[in-house]
């Protein structure tokens, strides 16, 4: 530290640039043409290497104009300035750009040297003036007497101003323009962030995994509106030390990547729109490459002149082709198209020109900085109905495939598969309620003759006659009738004991006389028990019903077996 002492009385006369004066009650917007600066050849000079290159600096003037390509880029800068004013304190030293860190140290003509680091990396918990992100307080005796040096790394591409300014003014104007910048976007995170936790809830519930694509989507573009309004730095990592432009971009790519993913599973883009689904991947790729440029190394694209159109018009061109696989599967006939159309086409003007905004190509305004949030917000809202759309195709064909595999081709009742689950139900049903359960088994009777005599497009249509005959005589819509086999059916009476059971079946038995045919019932009831066997009271009742054959057909038996 002697050493350092020593060095700045060896260069002080040199070192010390123009003073600047402030004027004590707004101070001054930019000192920049008024100040002095030296740039960091290697990007790692320390405040000594600074003062040992006191000769090298230059009025800021002398930058112009390689600052419209690359000022306060990676390429490091150092500023010197000695502010001037008899007003109290405190006052505070504010750039108009995104820094990633900037360091600021005041070197004093006598005492130790103090330093103040701001900017994104630095985390929002350990800020001076947490509202001010791009701020640093000023020391005690900056204003009048010492020096200030100011190094900036930061990737924004434009050169902005650096200003100096009392308190009473800087507190007013930051808190209100943060709470400017920061409402708008709040209420759109809200709204999307609302409709992914709702959706999301829907896809665990119902087991559909396009809720859940959907949900992430509309969660991942809340978080990237959270970064771009400094929120995420306040509220969800106040004690992160991120860079604002690799998070931005990270988050936006991811929200794409979800995007695309979801309108892939949406649409099966890969087996029904192929070429397109390809060109979407390549447009995406596009947007990934020169993001990641714009975030990693931002004077590549920044030296051509056209890093802004190159990122607006990638951008466009992978949601106009998003877009057009909608307006595709629109024409198609495709459940829930037109809702994912006007989804893309909401968000894709609502980014298009909030990026266009952004990059310089339009004017940049309230309405230009809330259109991507409107737009995903939109996007939002009609995704959801799209989803429900298909959702509800999806579960009518589901249904009406369900209903197929559990109906009886032939005669339109439940088959044997449809009655062993409803059995397992009731027989649970039974045993918490400690109600009877009743089987009974029904065969037609000569049956072989009958389609031997008649045919079997006869025989097929007798035995639709008797299942519709059996389903009329059941009791009520608990009753179940389904064809077990062959010219076997059988019917599950819930709530029913055995003689209710013996009622049904000599129902059934004169409905069916009534269609020159005869059938032969066995009945079983049972109040079932958790250490019982369903299928027992089955096997109970088919032995009830060889019974009623042996004994001469065309007539009810009753099971007397004890239940097992």
């Amino acid at each position: 530290m002697f050493a350092l002492f020593l060095l700045v009385a060896v260069v002080g006369a040199t070192a010390a640039s123009a003073d600047v004066p402030l004027d004590p009650a707004i101070g001054v917007a930019n000192i920049l043409p008024e100040i002095d600066v030296v740039r960091d050849p290697t990007g790692r000079w320390t405040l000594d290497d600074v003062l040992r290159h006191a000769a090298a600096f230059r009025p800021d003037s002398s930058l112009v104009p390689d600052p419209h390509f690359s000022a306060f880029s990676p390429d490091t800068l150092w500023f010197r300035v000695r502010p001037r004013t008899s007003a109290p304190g405190p006052w505070f030293l504010t750039t108009s750009f995104e820094v990633d860190r900037s360091r600021l140290f005041y070197v004093p003509e006598r005492g130790a040297v103090r330093r103040i680091d701001f900017g994104m990396l630095v985390p929002y918990a350990d800020r001076a003036t947490p509202f001010l992100t791009n701020a640093a307080p000023l020391p005690a005796g900056a204003v009048t007497g010492g020096t200030l040096y100011l190094q900036t790394i930061t990737r924004e591409d434009l050169f902005g101003t650096i200003g100096l300014r009392p308190l009473s003014w800087e507190a007013l104007e930051g808190r209100a323009h943060d709470e400017d910048d920061v409402m708008p976007e709040l209420v759109v995170c809200g709204i999307v962030g609302a409709l992914g936790l709702f959706n999301l809830l829907l896809g665990v519930t119902l087991r559909e995994s396009i809720y859940v694509r959907y949900a992430a989507a509309m969660g991942c573009f809340a978080l990237y509106e959270c970064v771009e309004c400094g929120a995420a730095w306040r509220w969800i990592w106040p004690h992160a030390s991120l860079p604002y432009d690799v998070t931005a971009y990270a988050c936006y790519v991811v929200y794409l990547a979800l995007v695309l993913g979801f309108a892939c599973a949406f649409l099966d883009l890969r087996n029904t729109q192929r070429p397109a689904w390809n060109v979407i991947l390549a447009t995406y790729g596009v947007v990934v490459a020169v993001d990641a440029t714009l975030a990693l190394w931002p004077n590549l694209l920044d030296r051509t002149g056209f890093a802004g159109t190159i990122e607006t018009l990638a951008n466009t061109l992978l949601l106009i082709a998003i877009l057009g696989s909608g307006f595709v599967a629109w024409r198609r006939g495709f459940a829930g198209a037109g809702p994912y159309v006007l989804a893309f086409a909401g968000v894709t003007v609502g980014l298009v020109i909030g990026t266009g905004a952004d990059d310089q190509l339009l004017p940049e305004n309230l309405w230009t900085d809330a259109l991507p949030g409107v737009g995903v917000a939109w996007e939002a809202f009609f995704l959801a109905l799209a989803v429900s759309k298909r959702i509800e195709r999806l579960r009518g064909e589901r249904d009406t495939l369900a209903t197929a595999a559990f109906t009886d081709s032939l005669t339109g009742i439940p088959n044997r598969r449809a009655f062993e689950l409803r059995f397992q139900d009731e027989w649970r049903l039974a045993i918490r309620d400690g109600t009877d359960l009743s089987i009974v088994l029904i065969d037609v009777d000569f049956f072989k003759a009958y389609n031997d005599e008649h045919g079997h497009l006869a025989g097929d249509g007798a035995l639709e006659r008797v299942a519709l005959t059996i389903a009329r005589s059941m009791r009520g819509r608990e009753d179940v009738v389904a064809r077990y086999g062959g010219e076997e059916f059988i019917v599950l009476l819930p709530r029913c004991d055995v003689r209710g059971a013996e009622r049904v079946a000599e129902a059934v038995r004169l409905a069916i006389e009534g269609l020159s045919l005869t059938v032969s019932a066995g009945v079983a009831s049972a109040a079932p028990v958790r250490s019982g066997a369903p299928e027992a009271l089955i096997a109970r009742a088919d032995r009830a019903m060889y019974r009623a054959k042996r004994d001469g057909r065309n007539r009810v038996v009753v099971s007397n077996e004890a239940a097992a």
